[in-house]
């Protein structure tokens, strides 16, 4: 299995485009009032939305077992502090530990994100820096940030090729 296939990278991948959107999926925020607007607005808008809720229903739409009642507390918790970095690996790590157990879902929610064209990479945090990144596309959307103070973005490339 390749390295943009692993199971960590996808994990990583799920938690970059679930983030944004965790406080409406866990029902902490209430979709369709103007907050909910300005997120997905600024988060790729209609389109992302859709991917994370799809990507949440096959998450947590599936026979209830112990570990997803873990995913969904700490996915609750990082709706309400969405700047904890721990919290944002631990979401990541269960994820990828879920996507290693399922086989059916890793394959699923692959397919997904490639057919979306989704790229992003953002850093939350002081003295972030993403450096050397490279995006191309033919369709989808590619989105670099980060939050926090001291936090450089250098030499990032990306390209939108016209299918």
């Amino acid at each position: 299995m390749s390295e943009l296939n692993s199971f960590a990278h996808l994990g990583t991948q799920l938690t970059v485009i679930l983030m944004p959107f965790l406080p409406f999926l866990t029902k902490l925020a209430e979709a369709g009032t103007e907050e909910f607007g300005k997120v997905v607005g600024a988060h790729g808008g209609q389109s992302a939305w859709e991917l994370g809720k799809v990507i949440w229903t096959k998450l947590t739409g599936r026979p209830q077992h112990p570990r997803l009642e873990e995913l969904g507390k700490v996915a609750k918790a990082l709706a309400l502090l969405p700047d904890d970095e721990h919290l944002q690996k631990k979401l990541a790590s269960l994820l990828s530990k879920e996507l290693e157990l399922d086989g059916i879902l890793f394959e699923e929610l692959n397919r997904l994100v490639e057919e979306s064209g989704t790229q992003r990479a953002h850093t939350v945090g002081d003295r972030s820096r993403i450096e050397g990144l490279y995006q191309e596309l033919e369709k989808g959307t590619q989105e670099v940030k980060t939050e926090g103070t001291d936090s450089p973005i250098i030499g990032v490339s990306q390209i939108q090729k016209k299918s």
